[in-house]
């Protein structure tokens, strides 16, 4: 409901408007003058103002700049029955926001209001944007400071404090904690605390699950609980230990690598109030930051104490050697497999820049055939003209030549070879293409060690990657391809390649003589998924655990290596996605890679059928 003043001096006027915007449910004054009505906004708050420019006394043009003076954001809508041109350009360059002719019109009064009523919804919305832009910049400033803080540190002890200490400070908090996992016991410790009760805090261990901390921990989630003694998950234990009283409680997750390794929690502001979820966004953004200042700090010490090990065994250095040395020549193993691959790939793209010059002028002659064909299909059409109109002549001569030419015809079977031409530039234009599309195959693949984000399209992947191994697949296994209307997502597309290769070869490799090998295309409610099956020699279900492990493979000594698969695991988990494999002996296998939708373009899907 908006406040509406109405300012006439005519009655009538003012009757008929504050009867039809009472209708729409809004609020309305009137004044009669110019000097009433400036009197009036002195007192009260006004949204939108109805303005009569010339009115006895202070016309409306002159009261117009007092009363944006005195109520800046109100929106004056002015009215009169010598509206002029020159008139309303005056009053917007004085700040008017529309204006209405007399005699007043209902449909165009409100028209005119709700106009109004929009742009002030606009501009509150605006400002409550602005304002929670300012809020995020706060927060981002704050952050940075804080980010800055606890990362000037690595000794373990002086970064609690000070992650205590921020805490405290930033929620203006009676109490903070900082509680961290026991993975060998499954259980939460009070790594530090701060406020009167830390001492007795610190000697508190709870379980997966166990009140708030618990809670946050075991589902990854922040939480915030204004009054405790209205929540479940609470756990009293902890202030019937301390004597303290917990009255609301913030604690969100500290995730680093994907897992949960403790909670950040802090308890009851000084000023009573209870947290928000402004604290709580903050909180989680802190966590961010805490998170990976703690692990950093970990792994610092786990160094430190790494350094102390070494010093203390290198008593027993020929045994460390000995070691070393046989995990340098797996490593050593591994680097020559790569660099095999790099140097196949390098090979690719010289074979393949290769084939592109001759292809080049392959297409160029193509063409210039064709246009060499249409000139000589039209002097042929001509001879054929000339035999028609030479037949019935009695010229010896031209007698003699047309059956000359006649001859000829039947001999080369003039009308075959004409057919038989247009056939030959189709096939050799298609053979054409479908160099290039191998050479394309071949540029790409050799480019497989590229790390670059980009969008993709998984089914263009598929027949990229069939394109490069058909000479492998065709003697073994007829492919049946079923692709689904996929989205565009952001993944590593080259590493994609080399996962989909592995599959595909793999699947003909388990196929004896003849099989069938089927792709599959599809997406869920949160993946694109692709499914590669065949109906070959299948995987021993004691087998079936370790397949993904590096080195491990069925094969004989020098056809593989047992990286293919372990290596297509990683790429998977690279892309937060996840690869499945059901097998039967004797029946074949199926391998399912499921990617999330997250990176998803928002674009039209490609259309593969």
């Amino acid at each position: 409901m908006e406040t509406i003043l109405i300012i006439d001096d005519d009655a009538l006027v003012r009757k008929l408007m504050e009867d039809i915007i009472l209708a729409e449910g809004h609020r309305v004054f009137q004044a009669e003058s110019a000097e009433k009505a400036i009197a009036l906004l002195q007192e009260r708050k006004i949204d939108i103002i109805f303005l009569e420019i010339m009115m006895p006394g202070k016309t409306g043009i002159e009261a117009l700049p007092e009363i944006l003076r005195i109520q800046p954001e109100v929106l004056v809508i002015i009215q009169t029955n010598y509206t002029s041109l020159e008139t309303v350009i005056q009053a917007i360059k004085l700040g008017a926001y529309d204006y209405i002719e007399k005699p007043i019109n209902a449909e165009q009064l409100l028209q005119s209001l709700h106009r109004a009523i929009e742009k002030q919804n606009l501009q509150e919305q605006n400002k409550i944007l602005i304002e929670k832009l300012n809020q995020k910049i706060g927060r981002l400033k704050l952050l940075n400071r804080v980010a800055r803080t606890i990362s000037s540190t690595l000794d373990i002890k002086k970064l609690l404090d000070l992650i205590m200490n921020i805490t405290r400070s930033v929620f203006k908090s009676e109490a903070s904690a900082l509680i961290l996992i026991d993975e060998e016991r499954d259980e939460l410790y009070f790594e530090a605390a701060t406020g009167d009760k830390k001492s007795q805090v610190r000697e508190i261990r709870l379980k997966k699950g166990q009140g708030i901390a618990g809670w946050v921990a075991e589902r990854g989630e922040p939480l915030l609980v204004t009054d405790v003694s209205k929540d479940s998950r609470f756990f009293k234990g902890v202030d019937e230990k301390t004597r303290f009283k917990t009255r609301s409680i913030l604690a969100a997750p500290l995730i680093s690598k994907g897992r949960v390794i403790g909670v950040i929690e802090v308890v009851n502001q000084l000023d009573d109030a209870p947290f928000n979820e402004f604290h709580q966004e903050l909180m989680m953004e802190l966590s961010t930051h805490i998170a990976a200042a703690v692990e950093n700090a970990r792994m610092t010490n786990a160094l430190e104490q790494s350094r102390m090990k070494i010093q203390e065994y290198s008593r027993t250095l020929e045994q460390r050697v000995e070691e070393r040395t046989r995990k340098l020549k797996e490593a050593q193993a591994q680097l020559i497999q790569s660099e095999k691959l790099s140097s196949i790939g390098q090979l690719a793209a010289g074979v393949a820049h290769e084939i592109n010059n001759p292809m080049g002028f392959i297409n160029s002659n193509l063409l210039t055939l064709a246009g060499y064909v249409r000139d000589l299909r039209e002097i042929l059409t001509e001879y054929e003209q000339l035999e028609r109109d030479c037949q019935g002549k009695t010229d010896k001569r031209l007698k003699f030549r047309c059956a000359q030419i006649k001859k000829v015809k039947e001999r080369i079977d003039l009308r075959y070879v004409m057919n038989d031409l247009k056939k030959v530039i189709e096939e050799s234009t298609q053979g054409a293409v479908r160099v290039s599309k191998i050479v394309k195959s071949l540029k790409n693949f050799s480019q497989i060690d590229e790390d670059m984000l980009e969008y993709a399209d998984l089914n263009e992947n598929l027949e990229e990657t069939l394109n490069v191994i058909c000479s492998e697949l065709k003697h073994k296994a007829e492919v049946i391809e079923e692709y689904g209307n996929l989205p565009r997502i952001k993944c590593y597309p080259m590493l994609l390649n080399q996962v989909f290769m592995n599959l595909l070869l793999n699947a003909a490799q388990a196929i004896e003589k003849e099989g069938r090998i089927g792709i599959k295309t599809y997406t869920n409610n949160s993946n694109v998924c692709v499914r590669i099956s065949d109906n070959g020699c299948g995987i021993p279900p004691e087998n079936l655990p370790k397949l993904f492990d590096p080195f491990f493979t069925t094969k004989e000594v020098g056809k593989g290596t047992g990286l293919g698969l372990s290596t297509a695991y990683g790429i998977i988990e690279k892309h937060k996605g996840r690869i499945n494999v059901e097998s039967e002996p004797g029946k074949g296998s199926t391998f399912t890679i499921e990617l999330p939708l997250e990176g998803r373009e928002e674009m039209n899907a490609y259309n593969r059928r």
